[in-house]
């Protein structure tokens, strides 16, 4: 398989680091979250231009630390 490198902030690389699971490459993990990220999407889509998912969310970047790391 082809690799590519991605480069982060540190921030971000923090935040997608809190975000993996137990033996979890970060491959996989941004694999995972692509999949939860489309699956959000298209219940957006299916949900209307009314609906309060269609407004500008309050994104939060940096995720709760697991207790278990």
């Amino acid at each position: 398989m082809k690799r590519k490198m991605i480069n982060l902030s540190d921030e971000t690389y923090h935040a997608l680091e809190d975000l993996r699971e137990k033996r979890e490459t970060f491959d996989e993990a941004v694999k995972r979250l692509l999949r939860v990220f489309s699956t959000l999407r298209n219940v957006s889509d299916i949900l209307g231009p009314g609906h309060y998912l269609k407004g500008e969310p309050p994104y939060d970047t940096k995720a709760p630390k697991d207790a278990d790391r």
